[in-house]
């Protein structure tokens, strides 16, 4: 409280912890006391000290009245406590009213300049005085109480002890209050995290479902169309049962009737002597076979039975061709085995000897070439840490360049490139990210990932929606942190730079960077898709159990099949690849599963895949030439494109597309920049579109082996 005064000024007021500042009255009201003792002694023998007829007038049972009254002494208590006789009562009286007046004149002063001191004290600590503070002015008030009244002393620092206690205990329970409140909110923070992270949970639950739900849509379409196909084809197959089976009522009754009409002739031509030896009605077992050799509706049942019989071991054939097609004999294995053996303990000499040489090639002292680069030996030791010796020299070679070398995966943190408009939507972000060195199946698996979500989308939806745009969505759906969305963000266009040897990731950048079509990549992944679910097709007709496996001739047949519009040198390279794609040259077996699983990062970029893919580009190619051909004028408008698009490919349905990419920055073009303009569109003639719609009807007899 003394902190609202001057360091130097005195108090203004008298201070609550000297109380006998407040009596100046004091030592008047002593004297008095003494005299009041004097007469007293003078009416009484009894002897009596200063301090009881004090008590006695200051009585307990007197200090119960207002400040400014007291009660009155009993007369009698009075007398006989001191021994006064009756006759002196009348003087006692006066005494008595003498000396309480003056008390209680010194009390009534006492509380209210008490009062007006807390009420100063109250008023310089302001309205928003703290209640501790306040409380020390109220305890120091009773302090102060207490050494004034001696008589209630102990009963009042009784009462202040017990409410120091309680205000202890209740300190006590407010510190464990807030041990608890820490620990509530600790608990609320978790709880609201686990439900954050059970939120993302069900988006990606609701999202998956979604597009189970609308694979099982196409599927129960299917199904409902394959359906329809087989009631159609039942009803008409039951049609030309019921007309068969009248044919087949008619030829047996008519069959009968002459069955009948040869016996009764025959009979009748037979000599008595045969007649003799045959009942009548009955024919020897040499007539029955010449009879079963005649007769064309047996011959016809024979030969019916007989292509069943046919068709059933050709099927066997095949199975077994394709089971045990690489089976060798017992003496050619023992004898593979025996070569094998030889060469797997002359691999393990060579690999020793070649250990040996390796150890004994001399090694130079990377750390000695500090000193002659003229570098910080500390400096040169970080430039080379746990590098191997081929990007040590090109650190060398850098530092002799006068250029900064940083290997693969040194960089530590990117630069945001800021939030301009001229950078691209995912990569808009100010400040240091945290690199995230990603491999190369890390950066496929993001990439299916996204297409998966792509190839969804109609192709009106595709137009409407940015890839950038919906790149960028689908990162925010799965960081929703932005600092974490930009690390992921910068991580995977820095492995897009990095892995373009890989044709999927080199044509997802160029889409993102808008250098090529989406819709070319698009076409191109469904093509393989729905060609490797024509093979399956094949697969599970010919054999009960799918292991992607099929034989040369039925995969050479299925690519006639599949791609009918394709002449013998096209389906030729593409059957190479295939064969290209397999571990063993020699194989009978082509095992398709290995070259067109999506599973691996190079479906899109084996030999099958870039045969199919040189293909189209030279169809590409061709449309170009045949447009250039077509268009003879300078400037060439919209209308020249679908005159010339209406010569060359009047089928395609993608002219506007492509109308859209030529025509994007202009409505008019010279001719001499069309021909740059066509070769972006990587147009593709409307015959390979129709490979997507095509219905292809299989049947087992097609591929039995005369059909080769």
């Amino acid at each position: 409280m003394e902190q609202f005064r001057k360091n130097n000024d005195p108090p203004k007021y008298p201070s609550l912890s000297h109380p006998q500042d407040s009596f100046p009255d004091r030592l008047e009201f002593d004297d008095k006391l003494q005299d009041i003792y004097k007469e007293l002694q003078q009416f009484t023998n009894k002897p009596s000290s200063t301090r009881e007829i004090h008590e006695l007038f200051l009585a307990p049972e007197n200090k119960t009245k207002s400040k400014s009254e007291f009660r009155r002494i009993d007369d009698k208590n009075l007398c006989r406590a001191s021994g006064i006789s009756q006759p002196h009562r009348s003087k006692i009286k006066d005494l008595s009213k003498r000396l309480s007046g003056h008390k209680a004149t010194s009390t009534d002063k006492f509380l209210e300049d008490l009062q007006e001191r807390i009420n100063k004290e109250l008023q310089l600590m302001g309205p928003n005085i703290d209640p501790e503070d306040k409380l020390q002015i109220y305890r120091e008030a009773l302090n102060e109480i207490i050494s004034v009244y001696k008589t209630y002393q102990d009963i009042l620092k009784k009462v202040q002890d017990e409410y120091e206690k309680g205000l202890a205990r209740r300190d006590e329970q407010i510190s464990k209050l807030h041990g608890l409140k820490k620990l509530l909110i600790r608990i609320t923070e978790e709880y609201e995290e686990r439900l954050r992270n059970i939120g993302v949970e069900l988006h990606e639950d609701n999202v998956r479902l979604y597009k189970e739900n609308i694979h099982l849509s196409r599927t129960l379409l299917l199904s409902q169309e394959e359906v329809d196909f087989m009631q159609k084809k039942y009803v008409k197959l039951q049609k030309e049962y019921m007309q068969e089976y009248e044919k087949y009522c008619n030829l047996e009754e008519s069959r009968n009737i002459l069955l009948n009409e040869l016996s009764n002739i025959e009979l009748k031509s037979m000599p008595d002597v045969f007649m003799m030896n045959a009942l009548p009605g009955q024919s020897t077992k040499k007539d029955k076979d010449e009879e079963m050799e005649t007769d064309p509706f047996i011959l016809q049942k024979a030969l019916k039975q007989s292509r069943e019989d046919y068709q059933k071991l050709s099927k066997k054939l095949l199975q077994y061709e394709v089971i045990y097609g690489d089976v060798v004999s017992k003496a050619d294995h023992l004898a593979l085995k025996q070569t094998c053996n030889e060469l797997e303990k002359e691999l393990i000499k060579l690999e020793a000897a070649a250990e040996k040489s390796k150890s004994d090639t001399p090694r130079p002292d990377w750390k000695k070439f500090g000193s002659g680069l003229k570098i910080v030996d500390a400096t040169w030791q970080a430039m080379i840490l746990n590098k191997p010796s081929c990007e040590v020299v090109n650190v060398i070679l850098s530092v002799l360049d006068g250029t900064e070398y940083t290997g693969p995966h040194d960089k530590k943190y990117f630069d945001g490139l800021g939030d301009s408009k001229h950078v691209p939507l995912y990569l808009r972000y100010e400040g240091k990210i945290r690199n995230r060195p990603l491999t190369r199946r890390d950066i496929y698996l993001v990439i299916m990932k996204f297409w998966s979500e792509r190839l969804i989308m109609s192709s009106e939806e595709r137009q409407k929606q940015r890839i950038q745009t919906h790149y960028l969505s689908f990162l925010e759906s799965r960081f929703p942190i932005r600092i974490m969305r930009a690390e992921w963000a910068y991580a995977l266009e820095e492995g897009l730079s990095r892995f373009q040897e890989n044709y999927l990731i080199k044509m997802f950048r160029c889409i993102l960077n808008n250098d090529c079509d989406e819709e070319q990549l698009i076409f191109e992944i469904n093509l393989i898709l729905e060609f490797k679910k024509f093979l399956t097709r094949i697969e599970n007709m010919l054999s009960s159990k799918a292991k992607g496996e099929l034989a040369c001739e039925v995969f050479k047949k299925s690519l006639y099949m599949f791609f009918n519009t394709k002449v013998d040198s096209d389906i030729h390279a593409l059957y190479e690849g295939g064969l290209a794609c397999q571990r063993d040259s020699e194989a009978t077996v082509i095992d398709y599963s290995s070259f067109l699983d999506v599973d691996d990062e190079d479906w899109l970029d084996n030999r099958f895949s870039r045969a199919l893919f040189s293909q189209m580009e030279s169809e590409s190619e061709n449309m170009v030439s045949a447009i250039m051909e077509v268009l003879l004028v300078e400037k060439i408008t919209p209308e020249h494109i679908w005159d010339a698009f209406f010569q060359v490919d009047k089928d395609n349905t993608d002219i506007e597309r492509y109308i859209g990419i030529i025509f994007k920055d202009s409505t008019t073009i010279p001719r001499s920049q069309l021909e740059k303009k066509l070769i972006d569109c990587n147009m593709i003639e409307s015959s390979t579109k129709k490979l997507l719609e095509q219905d292809i009807r299989v049947r087992i007899e097609d591929f039995q082996p005369n059909k080769f």
